[in-house]
């Protein structure tokens, strides 16, 4: 089967973008179309996703951001790997090039090899290629593409609700270099925002119409998580004494950046889960 491939990055004007035209100029498989979507108002990298599925003509989108740079074979891959596994949607993860985020990357464990995503891998749109066709399912059952509400976590948001279509996900091993460098305050910065999106994420799991259903296993809103208080005074315990995961860090310092953040990303939940600030 033949496919046309529409290539969608928001940006926000950065430096790198002008990498990202290079990398995706020496692609295997060439994008049919490239369109970028600058949001010169800051109204949200969803808003500018949605304006590019508007023009996209393709019947496969691929995402990916303007700090990211890709492999010469990274559409290519997701194309075979759609076509491999019979697939709806292909993505994966990033190749850190700042080292600590490359240390808390790997704590996710994710797999080293093309297969079969029942586990929820496949979401971040820094490197993911959907079909069309669900996405325009997602928004004759929703009235949306990516959900704009979100000021974070879009991409999850819509990955699950595409999974609730039937889609099939597909994790690839081709991993885009992601250029995003973090100091210890920016980074705890990036993790109460986090904390926001799994708060937003949780509250949106608990609508008594059409709640998202979690796939990935977490101690706060996950697939097969039991909320009773044993459970919250474990994640008490963990986000305040916790987490103990010092063998994942080559230093002291790093580890420490991580375990601050893990207290900080409890707090952007807290803010969003009770508070309502979003």
């Amino acid at each position: 089967m033949t496919h046309r491939i529409s290539l969608i990055i928001p940006t926000l004007n950065r430096d790198s973008l002008s990498l990202l035209k290079e990398a995706i100029a020496h692609q295997t498989l060439a994008p049919d179309e490239f369109i970028i979507i600058e949001d010169k108002e800051r109204k949200g990298s969803g808003w500018a996703r949605n304006r590019g599925i508007e023009q996209a003509t393709g019947d496969l989108l691929v995402f990916t951001d303007d700090d990211c740079i890709p492999t010469a074979n990274w559409i290519e891959e997701l194309v075979q790997a759609l076509t491999t596994f019979q697939g709806d949607v292909v993505g994966g993860t990033m190749n850190e090039s700042d080292p600590y985020l490359h240390e808390f990357r790997m704590t996710k464990r994710f797999p080293m090899t093309t297969q079969i995503d029942e586990e929820g891998f496949v979401a971040s749109t820094c490197n993911i290629l959907y079909k069309k066709s669900f996405l325009e399912k997602c928004k004759e059952k929703d009235g949306y593409y990516f959900n704009e509400k979100f000021i974070i976590s879009q991409d999850k948001e819509l990955a699950l609700r595409v999974r609730a279509l039937g889609a099939r996900f597909v994790f690839v091993a081709n991993h885009p270099k992601h250029l995003k460098k973090v100091n210890f305050w920016s980074y705890q910065r990036l993790m109460y925002n986090r904390g926001m999106g799994i708060g937003m994420l949780h509250e949106a799991s608990l609508q008594k119409k059409n709640p998202l259903k979690p796939v990935q296993k977490s101690m706060v809103w996950g697939k097969s998580s039991k909320k009773g208080w044993k459970k919250w005074l474990y994640v008490f315990f963990q986000k305040t004494i916790g987490p103990f995961d010092r063998k994942s860090f080559s230093s002291n310092r790093y580890f420490f950046r991580y375990w601050v953040g893990e207290k900080t990303k409890a707090i952007g939940y807290i803010m969003t889960r009770i508070f309502k600030v979003a």
